[in-house]
């Protein structure tokens, strides 16, 4: 049966083998010829892209497309255009990978330094003499002293030692002093006694503190209306003391240190004020004026200066005497003597000098002597001192005597 259903032989020896090995290629066919095949299929492979349905060529199929076509020349540039862009990458990739350099340490930036302030100037000039001290001493409050000149008061002490003296008619033919103390400080001041009127002007135009025992009720009145800076010894008695070689009213003294105690404790601590015009001083080769006499009331208190050439200082004589100090034994002098002539009455038995305006000044320093002005626009204001033209004239720094006249014809040089 089974012979019903099998082939014929002759139709069994034709029957196609599915692993017939005649069809396959030779062992010995080369290796590109499969290269070429699967190019082939490369190059007729179709993407459709779902998203629009379009086709695209295989990205390595085109390249090899355009390197067949491609001329030699074409071929070169391409070439030349890869082996720089790889050389740019392989630069930019050997650069990339070194590592990066140490950060630098930081440099510290020296900061300017703040210019130093200015070293304090050794000495200055006295705002009160003009004399260069210390700033200690040129800051110093100003204190001024009412110093009795009676013949029972002779010889005084301090007044040697005073940056400026005024010297006036008080009451009947008796003069007194009011002297101004700054950078000195003398150990014994005296006799003091009571404040005048003639005062008030120059204690105010100093910005002084008024050293006194007492004053006329004028004064006084004066010294409280106008806020002078008050050192009475009736209410500062430790600052003042009576000593026993001479005889009450004559006996009252004082020192700077004490006074100045009594400054800052009354918190009197400084003086604002302008004081004189100075220059320098310039001795005269031949000095044209040599002696100056001013008579002020009598005898007794009528006074002299003489030119000293060989240190330009003026000796004081008063009563036909040398005027000594009683502290230091000397004559006293002065650097710069001025003679202010100023009207004059006198209101009851007090004396009433004119220092506001101006009128005749007499200036005598450099052994010379110049005729001219005085002017003080105000109780408050400083005097100053011009020529005959009226130009301001300058007084040599240190020690200024300032004698009140009533006339110009109360004063005689030779």
């Amino acid at each position: 049966m089974m012979d019903d259903v099998r082939p014929p032989k002759s139709e069994r020896n034709h029957t196609t083998r599915l692993h017939d090995d005649s069809d396959r290629e030779p062992s010995n066919v080369p290796i590109q010829r499969h290269e070429e095949q699967v190019e082939e299929m490369i190059e007729s492979t179709v993407y459709d892209k779902p998203e629009n349905k379009k086709s695209r060529v295989h990205p390595i199929a085109f390249i090899k497309q355009y390197w067949r076509e491609a001329s030699k020349k074409k071929r070169l540039i391409t070439i030349a255009v890869l082996l720089a862009f790889f050389t740019t990458i392989t630069v930019g990739l050997v650069f990339a990978l070194q590592p990066a350099p140490p950060e630098p340490e930081p440099v510290a930036v020296e900061q300017p330094e703040e210019p130093l302030p200015p070293p304090e100037p050794k000495t200055i000039p006295s705002e009160l003499t003009g004399v260069e001290v210390s700033p200690q001493l040129a800051s110093l409050p100003v204190t001024a002293v009412t110093i009795e000149n009676s013949p029972d008061a002779r010889p005084q002490s301090g007044l040697a030692d005073a940056g400026v003296v005024f010297e006036a008619m008080v009451e009947g033919s008796i003069t007194r002093f009011l002297a101004l103390y700054q950078e000195d400080k003398p150990e014994q001041i005296g006799p003091i006694r009571s404040v005048r009127r003639n005062h008030i002007d120059w204690i105010l135009a100093h910005d002084a503190a008024l050293a006194h025992v007492g004053g006329s009720p004028y004064a006084l009145s004066r010294v409280r209306s106008l806020g002078v800076k008050d050192l009475d010894q009736f209410q500062n008695p430790e600052a003042y003391r009576r000593v026993n070689t001479r005889f009450a009213p004559h006996n009252m003294y004082s020192t700077r240190a004490d006074l100045l105690k009594v400054h800052e404790k009354r918190g009197y601590n400084k003086s604002d004020f302008n004081g004189f015009v100075r220059k320098n001083p310039e001795p005269a080769e031949k000095p044209d004026v040599t002696e100056v006499s001013v008579r002020i009331s009598s005898p007794l208190y009528n006074v002299r200066f003489v030119y000293d050439a060989k240190n330009n200082t003026y000796k004081r004589f008063m009563a036909g005497v040398p005027h000594v100090d009683e502290q230091t034994n000397k004559q006293i002098t002065s650097d710069v003597v001025v003679v202010m002539v100023a009207d004059y009455k006198r209101d009851g038995i007090y004396s009433v000098y004119d220092l506001t305006g101006s009128n005749t000044a007499f200036i005598f320093q450099d052994g010379t002597m110049t005729r001219g002005i005085w002017e003080k626009p105000s109780q408050k204001e400083n005097v100053r001192f011009g020529n005959a033209d009226g130009l301001p004239v300058g007084l040599n720094p240190g020690k200024t005597w300032v004698t009140l006249a009533t006339s110009a014809g109360d004063v005689t040089t030779k």
